[in-house]
């Protein structure tokens, strides 16, 4: 926000919801502000919550020009049935964002959560998928993706696309 003016926001990216309207978190609530193409001067940073059971703990990252999507490995090329895939994931810029990581399986919808503390992805395989190759394909942002919009070349530079063969044992 401008610097002593609290009501002066810098543009709709300072608004904390989703603004790309390519990832699914499109206009939901989001802790996520940013400033694009600021004019140099003063500036405040001002952390709020609309009540006191929301104050606490948080992270404050503040990044300049990120650009690179998150990284993305499989740790478990091979998996038995019942078991997790997991795969690491980093972002040495605005950080992983969780709420845009969506994973398939063979083309199908797979259920995923993410473990921040260790920066791992992980994907239970059910019990029902047959032995064999199989592929996935992960999909991660970073936090700089949610204010990414047309004004900013291609389409979902902050996103990784992920595919990796693994296999399931009997």
């Amino acid at each position: 926000m401008a610097a002593g003016d609290e009501n002066r926001l810098l543009g709709y990216r300072a608004l904390p919801v989703g603004n790309n309207p390519y990832l699914s978190t499109w206009f939901r609530p989001r802790p996520i502000v940013a400033a694009f193409r600021p004019v140099r001067g003063i500036y405040d940073v001002v952390f709020d919550t609309v009540s006191p059971d929301g104050a606490g703990r948080f992270t404050f990252r503040f990044w300049i020009d990120d650009t690179t999507p998150p990284s993305a490995r499989l740790l478990t090329p091979g998996v038995g049935q019942g078991g997790e895939l997991r795969v690491a994931l980093s972002d040495k810029g605005s950080g992983v964002d969780p709420a845009t990581l969506s994973a398939r399986i063979d083309g199908r919808a797979a259920s995923v959560q993410y473990a921040g503390r260790t920066g791992r992805a992980v994907i239970p395989i059910s019990s029902t998928l047959t032995p064999g190759r199989h592929v996935l394909t992960l999909q991660v942002s970073d936090y700089q993706e949610e204010k990414n919009s047309e004004s900013v070349p291609g389409v979902l530079p902050n996103t990784r696309f992920y595919t990796a063969r693994f296999t399931v044992t009997g």
